[in-house]
């Protein structure tokens, strides 16, 4: 995974794709734990699939009646709009907007320790473009803010966190003779505005204190490739990827460094439906622009 999708994949990859809809739909839904419940209406508006939901809960308690504060509220929505070119060109729009508003944190210190994300907003904007079976480009745009509060009784801290987070995924497959098939592809990824802005108020003293905790950016760059041939009934793969990242922070040296994974895989039916798959690849993670970085107070 690491060689097809980068550091952060080094545990595996999970796509979630919002559902289309081609016809008008709606749904509700309710949980005695929390009193949680659910609404959501799909709609077909002439070939553009949009999507609206909500979702809130209340508190809820353990076993034993130990009250987790759980409670949250979140709405959300995707638009999606598919078109075929004259060229043959598939070309597919995806907006997906989010926000939740007090959104609680269960914690062993609880009561004493009270921890919230006040307000979570997320636009996730993609334009997938394709020419089925030679290539395809995936552009991308992520804007998003989180705001942390964390209430003791002599201290309330509050971290707001922005960034905006963008890229793009090329990737072509090659004509090889007919026992073979490859494809390359070329990885874009960079988060701009990354800034996290912690104000602490002593509430004994009635003092408040502000300062910046990041203020950063970062920049991952990379290349990959695969060959697969197949021997009859069985196939082999081997692949590769390049990568390099850039990151920096106001007040701290810029670091940047080059990391490559590659893997070697087998696979055979042995009959009735079952098939013999072996792997075996390296992998990498590079620390985030939070882990390297940050130093405020954290949920």
């Amino acid at each position: 995974y690491s060689s097809y999708y980068g550091s952060g994949a080094l545990g595996g990859v999970l796509e979630a794709v919002p559902r289309a809809f081609d016809g008008t739909t709606a749904e509700l839904g309710w949980e005695s734990q929390g009193d949680a419940n659910y609404q959501m209406v799909g709609l077909d508006l002439t070939g553009w699939s949009l999507g609206l939901a909500r979702r809130a809960s209340d508190g809820t308690e353990t076993p034993d009646g130990l009250y987790l504060p759980s409670q949250f509220e979140q709405y959300s929505a995707a638009v999606r709009k598919p078109w075929t070119l004259a060229s043959g060109l598939e070309v597919d729009l995806l907006l997906a907007p989010s926000w939740g508003d007090d959104i609680g944190k269960p914690n062993q210190r609880y009561p004493a320790r009270v921890t919230t994300y006040p307000e979570e907003r997320h636009l996730v904007g993609r334009v997938a473009i394709r020419r089925p079976g030679v290539w395809h480009l995936d552009l991308y745009a992520h804007p998003n803010s989180l705001d942390t509060e964390n209430s003791r009784s002599t201290e309330r801290s509050l971290v707001k966190n922005q960034a905006i987070d963008f890229g793009f995924n090329l990737q072509r497959e090659l004509t090889l003779p007919a026992s073979f098939a490859a494809r390359v592809g070329l990885d874009y990824f960079g988060r701009q505005g990354v800034q996290a802005t912690e104000t602490i108020t002593d509430l004994t003293a009635g003092t408040t204190e502000e300062m910046t905790t990041l203020d950063g950016s970062e920049t991952d760059l990379a290349a990959y490739g695969s060959v697969r041939r197949s021997f009859g009934a069985v196939a082999a793969e081997v692949g590769g990827r390049l990568t390099w990242i850039g990151q920096a922070n106001t007040g701290a040296a810029t670091t940047d460094d080059t990391a490559a994974t590659g893997f070697l895989g087998l696979s055979m039916p042995v009959g009735k439906g079952v098939e013999l798959v072996a792997n075996a690849g390296t992998g990498f993670r590079f620390p985030g622009l939070s882990e390297r970085y940050f130093s405020g107070a954290t949920g």
